[in-house]
Formats: C-alpha cells, sequence, structure tokens
C-alpha cells in the first residue's frame, strides 16, 4: 500500500485502527478480570465482565474522536506547551466525567435489562477512583495522537517557499516551494498545487496524490500567491484557477476540479470567482 493509497483512504483506516485497538484492550482487560474474579472467588461471571469492560470502552470510542479533534485545535508544541498545558487539563476533566457518567449510564441500562440493580458505589470515592485510571489513558491517548502526527507530517513533507522572507516583506508572489521529506528535499513549483486548504494554523497544500503541510494562514499564504491564477473560494479554501473543471451552483455551491476534488464555496466568494472564471477561459 503506497503513502498516497493511505492518504486517500486516510479516515477509513484511522477508524479502523481505533476499532481494532479498542477490541484489542476489551479482550485484554475482560480476560484479566475475569480471571481475577475467577482466583479471588469472588463469583462475578464472564457475562458481567464482558458487559463492563464493554460499556467503558464503547463510551471510549465514542469519546475520542471528539478528543482528537480538540487536540488539533489545541495545536501543542514545544513553544507553547506552558499555557495549552491548561487547555490539556481541561480536555482531561471533560473527558474522564463524560466517560464516568456515560458507562454508569450504560451499565444501568444493561443491569435493568436482565432485572438485576447496577450499583456504582460511593461517588466520590470511586470518581477518583476512576479518574486515575483515565488518566493514564488520556496521556496514552495523547501520546499516541502526537506520536501519529509526527509521522504523518514526515511521511508527507512540511512544505514552505523558498522566497518566504523577500515575499513577505515586498509582496512578490512565490513560484515554488521547498518541501522537507525525511532526509530528502524536494523542489515543488507552485502551478502543481490544485488547492489549499485551511487546516487550523496551518494549511495544506494539495497537489495531485501529493499533501503538503505548511505552517501558515490562508490569509498570509493568499499573499504570497498570483491573484490572477489563485483565488480564495471559501474561508478555508483557495483553488488554483487553471485546475478547476467546472462551477456547480445547483444545492450546495461547490468547484469540481480536474482530479475529480470537490472543493466548498461560499456566497461570499462567488461574484468575484465567476468574474475570474470567465477571464480565465
Amino acid at each position: 500500500m503506497t503513502l498516497e493509497h493511505y492518504l486517500q483512504h486516510r479516515t477509513r483506516y484511522e477508524t479502523l485502527a481505533l476499532v481494532l485497538i479498542l477490541s484489542l484492550v476489551l479482550v485484554v482487560n475482560v480476560t484479566t478480570l475475569g480471571i481475577e474474579h475467577m482466583r479471588d472467588g469472588t463469583g462475578q461471571g464472564w457475562a458481567e465482565a464482558w458487559a463492563t469492560e464493554f460499556t467503558s470502552l464503547l463510551i471510549t470510542g465514542i469519546l475520542l474522536p471528539f478528543l482528537f479533534a480538540a487536540l488539533v485545535r489545541l495545536n501543542l508544541s514545544i513553544t507553547n506547551m506552558r499555557w495549552r498545558v491548561i487547555g490539556l487539563l481541561a480536555m482531561f476533566v471533560v473527558f474522564s466525567f463524560l466517560h464516568v457518567a456515560g458507562f454508569v449510564m450504560l451499565r444501568e441500562l444493561l443491569w435493568a435489562a436482565v432485572g438485576e440493580d447496577y450499583r456504582y458505589g460511593p461517588l466520590l470515592l470511586n470518581l477518583v477512583y476512576e479518574m486515575r485510571k483515565d488518566l493514564l489513558a488520556f496521556l496514552l491517548y495523547v501520546a499516541i495522537f502526537y506520536g501519529y502526527q509526527f509521522i504523518i507530517n514526515r511521511l508527507q513533507g512540511e512544505a514552505r517557499f523558498l522566497d518566504q522572507e523577500n515575499a513577505q516583506s515586498q509582496r512578490t508572489t512565490s513560484v515554488q516551494f521547498l518541501v522537507k521529506m525525511l532526509d530528502r528535499e524536494y523542489l515543488v513549483k507552485v502551478d502543481d498545487i490544485d488547492w489549499i486548504q485551511s487546516a487550523s494554523n496551518y494549511v495544506v497544500l494539495h497537489c495531485g496524490e501529493r499533501h503538503y503541510p505548511m505552517r501558515q494562514t490562508l490569509k498570509s499564504l493568499y499573499e504570497q500567491l498570483d491573484p490572477v491564477q489563485f483565488k480564495q473560494v471559501h474561508r478555508t479554501a483557495i483553488v488554483n484557477l487553471e485546475r478547476v473543471r467546472s462551477l456547480n451552483s445547483k444545492g450546495e455551491l461547490s468547484l469540481e476540479l480536474l482530479t475529480g476534488k470537490s472543493v466548498p464555496v461560499s456566497k461570499t466568494h462567488l461574484p468575484e470567482l465567476r468574474a475570474a472564471l470567465n477571464t480565465s477561459q
């Protein structure tokens, strides 16, 4: 499997990996819990062990996409870690509280369905106990997230304009950028860009099947591009007009690119876009 294929189906593979990891954790936790109860003779059955661990990991699986989205917005790095740690702690408290509240509610429903009563026990004591476990799991999820992002960025490469400093000071347009990928560097022409997508404090340069992250805002990058060739069509998107196949004005506004990719268009940018397309034809 190539990197391009993986990136094209990235969401599918990430979801599959998450399901597999949580399933593995479920099996390990259930067998551990079941063996412990068999050893100490408490009499808890395997069905109860499965129900206990499944409810916990089901809520975890529901919460993780929201956690990862929040981590993207947090944009934690070495340079801003001092202040971002406060946000990270707030995320943990919310994550742990929702996790505990969620699995307690599910267990009460499951136990009631079989005619039994689920007893959570002393609220404060058990909450502290669960938050202690959640802290380790939370730190592991954060480490996995940033480790994965680091690997993906290294494999994709990170871009910067070669004439970035001059472009910012003199407002000249850039014609090429440098991509650092692992231990190699590549020169890529700006003409090869199909469209540009905003992603928090990054932008992503879409060049065919390749996607290059660049640490820059969409606004500042737009000022470095040829205004005749590139147009902002949405608050999150800039397109290369030479890559546009058609404008879809029926229903949700969008541009279809030569690659088949659909890019959203906002009504604010529509008049300027139509004028630019008429000029370029």
